[in-house]
């Protein structure tokens, strides 16, 4: 039973992956993550907790206006109960601003861990982090953090 579940929670992550980077269809946060979703961290330009799916969706459209031809490289999916953690590599184009930063039209890449928890097929808590120090550093950027 367990296998079952955990394969059925790796489909969810991978379709939710496929939908936002591959197809740049942020609508699917809708259908992809609870409404009262727990997300873990801050917005680092306001330092805001993201606690809503808005929010999801605003911070994945600032990263696609960014980088519109960004896509995911899933490397890992480990899936235990009702968790599942992904390993991946964010790649693109800075072809708009970020975080303050003009676009530079050069390639990056970011990898990141991801960790869902999925309760009767969304996701209800969703923590991520990346290498963002690195990205910054890709858009020579002197300011990681602050924007």
């Amino acid at each position: 039973m367990a296998g079952t579940q955990n394969t059925r929670n790796k489909e969810l992550v991978r379709h939710l992956l496929t939908e936002v980077w591959q197809r740049k269809n942020v609508d699917a946060v809708d259908e992809l993550f609870s409404e009262d979703v727990l997300v873990g961290g801050t917005r680092t330009s306001t330092g805001d907790r993201t606690i809503r799916r808005d929010d999801l969706k605003e911070i994945f459209r600032e990263w696609l206006e960014a980088f519109p031809d960004a896509s995911v490289e899933s490397h890992a999916l480990l899936a235990e109960h009702d968790a599942v953690v992904s390993f991946a590599t964010l790649h693109g184009t800075h072809e708009g601003a970020f975080r303050g930063v003009s676009p530079t039209h050069e390639p990056v890449e970011m990898r990141a861990f991801a960790l869902y928890r999925i309760r009767d097929g969304r996701v209800v808590e969703y923590t991520a982090i990346g290498e963002l120090l690195k990205l910054m550093e890709q858009l020579e950027s002197e300011r990681p953090l602050d924007a």
